[in-house]
C-alpha cells in the first residue's frame, strides 16, 4: 500500500502504549486534515561541493509523529538519516505525547523497535533558547555536537536549533554544512 491523503496510514501496526505515554486522542478535536509536501532542493550551480549535495529532498507531513513514522520507516525497515524535534508541543503545545523522552513512544519507535536502529543526526530545539545548551537534553545518544556556523557553534542561526550526532554511529562525514 502507498501513503496517501486518503490513506495516511497504509500499513496497520500495533502500537503498545504504556499508561505514561499519553492518550493520541487527548487534542483529537484539533487535529488538523492530513496534508504532505514533498521539496526537492537542488544546490546551487555556482556553489561547490562543500556547500552539501547536489540535491536533497524534505517530505513534511501533517499527521500524528509516531503513526507517521511506524508507517514510514518501521514497516518499510528502513532509517531515516535524521529526525527532527523541533518545538515537540507536549506541555502546552497540544501534543499527546512526550517526543523528547527517550522513555516515550516516539522515542521507543525511533530508538528501539526499529530493526535498522536509530537515526545518525537528530536536530532538535526551538525558539525561546530551547536548544541553547552544550549538551543535548532530548535522547542520550546523541552528544556529539555538529559545528554548523563559522564560530564552531551547531545552532541553526539564531532559531534555537541544535545538530546532535548518535555517538553510536560511524561516519565518513565530521560535519553538517548548513
Amino acid at each position: 500500500d502507498e501513503l496517501s491523503p486518503q490513506n495516511p496510514i497504509p500499513n496497520p501496526w500495533e502500537l503498545n502504549l504504556l499508561h505514561d505515554d499519553g492518550d493520541p486522542r487527548k487534542h483529537e478535536n484539533d487535529i488538523k486534515p492530513f496534508f504532505c509536501y514533498w521539496a526537492i532542493f537542488q544546490r546551487c550551480a555556482n556553489r561547490s561541493a562543500h556547500h552539501g549535495p547536489d540535491r536533497f529532498s524534505l517530505l513534511y507531513i501533517c499527521a500524528d509523529g509516531v503513526a507517521v513514522f511506524r508507517s514510514l520507516y518501521i514497516q518499510n525497515a528502513i532509517v531515516p538519516k535524521a529526525i527532527a524535534i523541533i518545538q515537540p508541543g507536549h506541555g502546552f503545545g497540544g501534543n499527546w505525547t512526550n517526543f523528547e523522552d527517550h522513555e516515550k513512544v516516539l522515542g521507543r519507535s525511533v530508538l528501539n523497535d526499529n530493526l535498522g536502529g536509530g537515526p545518525e543526526f537528530l536536530l532538535n530545539g526551538g525558539a525561546g533558547g530551547r536548544g541553547l545548551s552544550n549538551d543535548c537534553n532530548c535522547w542520550p545518544d546523541y552528544k556529539i555536537p555538529q559545528a554548523v556556523n563559522d564560530d564552531g557553534s551547531n545552532f541553526l542561526g539564531n532559531t534555537g536549533i541544535s545538530i546532535w550526532k548518535n555517538i553510536n554511529m560511524l561516519c565518513t562525514c565530521n560535519n553538517i554544512l548548513v
